[in-house]
């Protein structure tokens, strides 16, 4: 169940984001996050289906602070072996018989406020889901907003693609203090990844470097990234990995 009350449409969405959280990001809250070293997982993990998935996640996941996750199933047994993260976000995209699979944000600190948006891929009509989630920090009066997405994919022009990022920039508009924008954006062709490099710019979003770099691509493009405001990135790696068709990525960033 979620710990808070989840909008389900961007103007819910929006609206939530005008208000004052009702749980302050105090020093004396346990379950804030620590904001002079935020350890961040990204990884579209192809909804568990491997075998060996789970050992492995859990071997990124014992040191995150914040797992953003793209294709991740429901219900799946790994869960059962997080420990540290045991706060739990998700927004369902795609069903398959198993369980439903979205986007999944872990964390150690208990959402603020949570919004469950949905796009659909304008061909074969498969929903992809956008996660927005709100913390508190840690000796902090600001508070840390994370957006986790899955662009859509099977689109022949920009315009869907636009569509579901901008509902996404209308929630950071709405924020005040440190952003992390991460996921799956599906950035195939140049024209996407210009377009969301110049509409995260105006939100004075910076990408994430990696030295290297061992995203997964397609036609040569990184289908995987990660833009910050007001983080200092600290560390960036990119792994590759044979359970999943996209290798993980992990971000150290702080205040």
């Amino acid at each position: 169940m979620p710990a808070v009350d989840v909008a389900g449409s961007i103007e819910e969405c929006v609206a939530a984001f005008r208000e004052e959280p009702r749980e302050a990001g105090h020093a004396i809250d346990p379950g804030a996050i620590d904001p002079s070293a935020i350890e961040l997982i990204n990884w579209n993990v192809r909804k568990g289906r491997h075998a060996r998935w789970a050992a492995e996640f859990d071997r990124y996941a014992d040191a995150a602070d914040i797992a953003t996750l793209q294709e991740a199933p429901l219900h799946h047994a790994a869960w059962d072996t997080v420990d540290s993260m045991h706060r739990f976000a998700f927004a369902p995209g795609y069903v398959t018989r198993q369980s439903p699979t979205g986007v999944m944000t872990l964390s150690e600190a208990v959402p603020l406020r949570q919004c469950n948006l949905k796009s659909r891929e304008p061909l074969l009509r498969s929903p992809k889901a956008t996660l927005v989630t709100e913390y508190p920090l840690l000796g902090s009066a600001e508070t840390l907003l994370v957006v986790n997405i899955h662009v859509v994919n099977f689109a022949p022009g920009l315009a869907a693609f636009r569509r579901q990022l901008a509902v996404a920039e209308r929630v950071i508009e709405q924020h005040d203090g440190p952003v992390i924008f991460a996921g799956d954006f599906n950035t195939w062709r140049p024209a996407r990844r210009r377009h969301v490099d110049q509409r995260l710019m105006r939100l004075r979003l910076e990408p994430v470097g990696f030295a290297a770099d061992r995203r997964k691509r397609f036609l040569g493009q990184a289908l995987d990234h990660v833009y910050v405001r007001g983080l200092r990135v600290t560390a960036a790696s990119s792994y590759s990995t044979q359970v999943s068709d996209h290798g993980p990525m992990r971000v150290r960033l702080t205040l």
